[in-house]
């Protein structure tokens, strides 16, 4: 793979670049966490007939879920802030 100097790709082919890597590494940090809380629910699920104390199984499960959810809001938020710092510099370096 040929070094590639920064100065001979435009700008916004730079940003474009840079914006999608980011979406795919955020895609797939999400698709692993869906994956990580989905094989857990299984395996209660598989194994709730073994569970006779407390929490039930339909509080962890919720609490699986939610664990979920803000795995992926986290995900969503760590995205908009690259893109907060990437369009910031390429503001900051258009009205240079």
């Amino acid at each position: 793979m040929p070094t590639i100097i920064v100065n001979e790709i435009p700008l916004k082919q730079l940003v474009f670049e840079v914006t999608n890597e980011a979406v795919i590494i955020v895609e797939k940090n999400i698709q692993a966490y869906i994956e990580t809380a989905t094989a857990e629910k299984r395996k209660i699920l598989s194994q709730q007939n073994k569970f006779n104390k407390l929490p039930p199984v339909a509080s962890v499960m919720n609490a699986i879920e939610n664990r979920q959810q803000n795995m992926v809001q986290r995900a969503q938020y760590h995205m908009e802030q690259k893109m907060k710092i990437i369009f910031l510099e390429k503001k900051h370096k258009i009205f240079e």
